[in-house]
Parts: structure tokens; C-alpha cells; sequence
């Protein structure tokens, strides 16, 4: 069996919906959702993710249900949670 004990690493995980350069940023994986555009990236498939628009049965009590979508412009949203 091999020794990696003088390899360190250093693992940080940014979760958020800004796309960032990952060669500027010295990044060497990166899990996204969607389609690439433009790039020169390699991509492999992990699996497959619906949107899904959720709400606590107490939340839409309190502030209803909404009926379209124009109408979440007057809800409380929060992404990817």
C-alpha cells in the first residue's frame, strides 16, 4: 500500500448561484447544475435534479398560496436550500 502521508489537502465547499472562473480561482472540481455554454470544461454526469417550488404547510397559511408565478415576486424565496 502506498504512503500519501507528506500530500496534504485543503478542501473548501462555496455553495452559491454565481458562476466563477475555476482556473482564476484554483479550483479543480466544481459540481453544477444545467448545461455548459461556452466551455472548454470537461463534464460528467452525476445525475438528474428537478426544480421543485416548496412550501411549509404553516408558511402558506400565513402568507397563502401563491396562484402563478408572478405571484412569488410578493413571497419570501430562498435558493437552493
Amino acid at each position: 500500500m502506498l504512503n500519501y502521508a507528506a500530500v496534504s489537502s485543503q478542501i473548501e465547499l462555496v455553495n452559491n448561484e454565481n458562476l466563477i472562473d475555476l482556473l482564476e480561482q484554483r479550483t479543480d472540481i466544481a459540481i453544477r447544475i444545467g448545461e455548459l455554454k461556452d466551455s472548454t470544461l470537461t463534464e460528467s454526469p452525476l445525475g438528474l435534479s428537478q426544480i421543485r417550488i416548496l412550501a411549509s404547510p404553516d408558511y402558506l397559511a400565513k402568507h397563502g398560496t401563491p396562484a402563478t408565478v408572478e405571484d412569488l415576486t410578493q413571497h419570501q424565496l430562498l435558493g437552493f436550500s
